[in-house]
């Protein structure tokens, strides 16, 4: 089993207000083992791209790496390679620097005795969801069939050592889990950028056609369910009964955008009632389903794919 492209998708809007350092560096330091109370000679980059190479390098074809955590430029959130030895250490010994016995442009690194306290005080009374930062670092690992949530926990806190102190700066209790939160397949590339966006650099994917459109709880749709005919389609109707928001919404499941205004869920539904779902074939005849959640903390649909309309 593995866990699925929903699942990814629900786990990414915890951790978007929690800082990169905590998923980047603070494992970096773990995996490095430096000591408590005093200090040991380590390469900050080469550990820190350790880490980057292994979690938050989304594609190959794009040498630096996704940011799922708290940043300033929301519209995009793709770092260079270089990020681990530039903005990355600035953080780390700039805004951190008080958890660490660290002199800047020295190699020597360890924890203060109370770093787990000052570490803490960085949170600002939040706790750092652990299965939802599981989901993702582990997002293309195989797990046994009688999987739970706690396993996937579990396994965060083995493979980086968190000790029975550091734990407190964790939220390990039940998290939010979708229906379908295990999938038979890995999630794919294409359904990880898909869920993510796509670098600037990324040419446009050619090709892609709709089969299937549903909207739940989003502007006049409540819910309503589009399924084009495999040439010509015809949408007629009086005026002010969504033909333009229709169409407005096939657009924005074949490219990403929106052509005008984007369409709005329900505010007076629980925040988890508003849904598009759409399935996509490509040339070849192969489709893929997608089911997008509207992102209240962005206020905004996290999907950018970048495919062109031929239906």
């Amino acid at each position: 089993m593995f866990l699925s492209h929903e699942q990814i998708a629900e786990s990414l809007r915890h951790l978007s207000d929690i800082h990169p350092f905590f998923g980047m560096s603070f494992l970096a330091f773990k995996e490095a083992d430096i000591p408590v109370g005093s200090t040991r000679a380590i390469n900050f980059t080469h550990i820190a791209n350790t880490v980057l190479e292994r979690h938050y390098r989304v594609t190959p074809a794009y040498q630096g790496f996704y940011n799922p955590f708290i940043t300033a430029r929301k519209a995009d959130r793709w770092l260079s390679p270089r990020y681990a030895s530039t903005s990355l250490q600035r953080i780390t010994t700039d805004t951190f620097g008080d958890v660490f016995i660290h002199q800047k442009n020295v190699s020597e690194w360890g924890w203060r005795n109370d770093y787990v306290d000052r570490l803490a005080k960085h949170l600002r009374s939040k706790r750092i969801p652990a299965l939802h930062l599981a989901v993702w670092l582990f997002r293309n690992q195989r797990w046994p069939k009688s999987l739970g949530p706690f396993d996937v926990v579990g396994a965060l806190l083995r493979k980086y050592q968190i000790t029975p102190t550091e734990r407190t700066l964790f939220e390990t209790g039940a998290q939010s889990l979708v229906p379908n939160w295990l999938a038979d397949d890995p999630v794919s590339e294409k359904d990880l950028l898909d869920i993510v966006g796509r670098p600037r650099s990324f040419a446009p994917e050619e090709g892609a056609a709709l089969r299937l459109l549903e909207l739940k709880n989003i502007g006049p749709a409540t819910p309503f369910r589009y399924e084009p005919a495999e040439r010509l389609n015809i949408i007629t109707g009086d005026n002010s009964l969504g033909k333009t928001f229709l169409l407005d919404s096939i657009w924005w499941a074949l490219t990403g955008n929106w052509l005008g205004y984007p369409a709005l869920p329900r505010t007076d539904l629980p925040k988890n009632a508003s849904l598009i779902s759409f399935e996509l074939a490509s040339e070849t005849g192969r489709a893929k389903r997608f089911s997008i959640p509207y992102n209240w903390e962005r206020q905004a649909w996290p999907i950018r794919s970048k495919c062109l309309c031929r239906n």
